[in-house]
């Protein structure tokens, strides 16, 4: 049973001297983050056509195709500030497919599509790493060696534009939705369990 005295003291250890003993236990910074820097530099190459047909109902059709690689050129995320974030894949390259479809009715109506989907390569580095299924991803003291397996990334998209229909006012809707698979961490030194590693909510 804690007597009131011991009470008071671990409600100061985890309060008021948080801080520093984050930074005495794992080095770890609590305090505000700001950063300004390069992003990640991507470089896309696409082809881009579109048939024409000479029928009032079926104006023409649009098929376009890219393709690149994303390069890791920005700041991976700093492991001592608990609230620093990566400025763009955190060091991990991308390799984007894009592939759009554009139909054109009546003249003043144009239905399209898009998909878009992103892989990424596994990258390593050290990092924090979770000990204990309880832990919040703020507060991870300890850092290892772990191999990143990104889910990819996938973006849907579809839009019905018109164009001019009354007094040269047009309208239309865009649907959307965008999903990213799960991401793995696979511990590479000893002390670290990979089933708990993985418990990690920003994964």
């Amino acid at each position: 049973m804690l007597t009131a005295l011991q009470a008071t003291q671990i409600k100061s250890m985890v309060t008021t001297q948080l801080k520093v003993n984050v930074k005495a236990w794992g080095n770890l910074d609590l305090s505000d983050w700001t950063r300004t820097d390069i992003g990640d530099v991507s470089l896309l190459l696409g082809w881009d056509k579109k048939f024409c047909f000479k029928n009032k109902f079926l104006r023409w059709l649009g098929l376009e195709v890219k393709g690149g690689v994303v390069f890791p050129t920005a700041p991976t995320k700093d492991e001592d500030k608990a609230f620093a974030m990566p400025l763009g894949n955190d060091g991990a390259w991308a390799f984007p497919l894009i592939a759009g479809l554009r139909i054109n009715f009546f003249k003043h109506l144009t239905l399209g599509g898009n998909y878009d989907v992103t892989f990424y390569a596994d990258e390593t580095r050290v990092r924090r790493l979770k000990t204990n299924v309880n832990q919040t991803d703020f507060l991870l003291l300890n850092k290892g060696n772990a191999v990143k397996s990104y889910g990819n990334t996938e973006q849907w998209a579809a839009y019905a534009p018109l164009h001019r229909v009354i007094m040269g006012l047009g309208g239309g809707f865009t649907y959307q939705r965008v999903s990213h698979g799960h991401d793995t961490l696979t511990p590479k030194d000893a002390g670290f369990d990979k089933a708990i590693v993985n418990t990690t909510n920003s994964l």
